[in-house]
């Protein structure tokens, strides 16, 4: 007896799924993936350097592959230590699978033999920035990446199911960033305070650019006619960073200035607040008045 079109058609789909990606697929073409793990800065060292962590061809449906790198703190500052995944190239094969979204990603820290701590499991597109906790001067970690393409069973066609990643690629970055902590100078803060307010009447806007002699945080607002603007504030991570807070007068009030000026200039105060990373802080006032254009 004849076997029905439809269950040919399903078996023969099923069979192509545990080789996809292999030159018999349909379409012809591979399924590739590879993860490379790029130089450390600061003071981080790593294993791979320029090296891949894990590479992989004519992966199939249930197959896994893994790598290792160790990072080690060679300097004299601990630092805070992020994962950073960029770089993703999602190519799609004839079928229009993207790997990217079916692979599952695991990423583990392994340093203690025998015991993993988990830090990223899901889709390998979602990974994005992951913070890995205090880098301490002399400490060393070991991860491990696990890359799995999910047997999902008999596909539904030639074309659809697992199927749908034939001839797929896909490779991505990752980057090991670590943020030092600076200790905070001796002596008080220094804040710089630099207005710009061409653009305050016509506009609205009073630019306020500051600088810290030391890595702050800086918040601003201003006052005019008895109404003050919104707070603004800018995280200034690097010495000597020129940070700007743009202050917003509103409509009403530029329309209560224009007013006043018909008879006499009006005055604007301008507050300013720098506070470091040690709790120093610094506070500076500017005082200007806005007259009647002739």
């Amino acid at each position: 007896m004849d076997v029905p079109l439809i269950t040919r058609l399903l078996a023969t789909a099923a069979l192509v799924a545990a080789v996809a990606g292999c030159a018999q697929a349909p379409g012809g073409g591979r399924t590739e993936m590879r993860a490379a793990a790029a130089q450390g800065n600061l003071s981080v060292a790593n294993s791979k350097s320029a090296a891949a962590i894990f590479r992989a061809g004519n992966i199939a449906p249930g197959d896994t592959v893994s790598g290792t790198v160790r990072l080690a703190n060679r300097g004299t500052l601990a630092g805070d230590l992020n994962l950073r995944q960029q770089d993703l190239r999602d190519l799609p094969g004839p079928n229009g699978g993207r790997l990217s979204q079916a692979l599952r990603l695991a990423v583990d820290d392994v340093t203690r033999p025998g015991s993993a701590t988990p830090v990223y499991a899901g889709t390998l597109a979602a990974l994005g920035d992951r913070p890995l906790g205090r880098f301490a001067p002399g400490e060393s970690r070991t991860y491990r990446f696990t890359a799995q393409l999910p047997d999902r069973g008999d596909p539904p066609s030639l074309t659809g199911g697992d199927n749908a990643f034939a001839g797929s690629s896909v490779s991505v970055r990752y980057i090991w960033r670590t943020t030092a902590a600076v200790a905070s100078p001796p002596g008080s803060l220094r804040l710089s305070v630099r207005l710009v307010k061409r653009r305050l009447l016509r506009r609205g806007i009073l630019d306020v650019y500051v600088r810290c002699d030391r890595p702050c945080r800086v918040a601003s607002r201003a006052r005019l006619m008895k109404r003050s603007t919104r707070r603004r504030a800018v995280e200034l991570a690097t010495v000597n960073k020129r940070g700007r807070m743009r202050l917003r007068v509103s409509r009403r009030t530029r329309a209560q200035v224009k007013r006043q000026l018909r008879h006499r200039r009006v005055r604007v105060r301008v507050y300013v607040r720098a506070k470091d990373t040690a709790g120093n802080t610094r506070t500076v006032t500017r005082r200007f008045a806005l007259r009647k254009r002739r």
